[in-house]
């Protein structure tokens, strides 16, 4: 099965809380997956590290 779409916004968090281990989202390729999947390039996530602000007022994702 290749597509996605059959399953719900539920059904997909509920797939990540069971196959996804927490320290994965440490992983590089899970972290470059993530940020390309949200269509941001290299020059941007140099240019918001350069700044060092959150690009959004909601809660911070923390990794560590």
């Amino acid at each position: 099965m290749d597509d996605y779409s059959k399953f719900s916004d539920a059904e997909l968090e509920q797939a990540i809380e069971l196959l996804v281990r927490p320290e994965w989202l440490r992983e590089r390729a899970v972290m470059i997956a993530i940020l390309a999947a949200l269509d941001y390039t290299p020059a941007c996530v140099q240019e918001q590290l350069d700044e060092g602000k959150p690009l959004h007022d909601g809660e911070l994702l923390k990794l560590t």
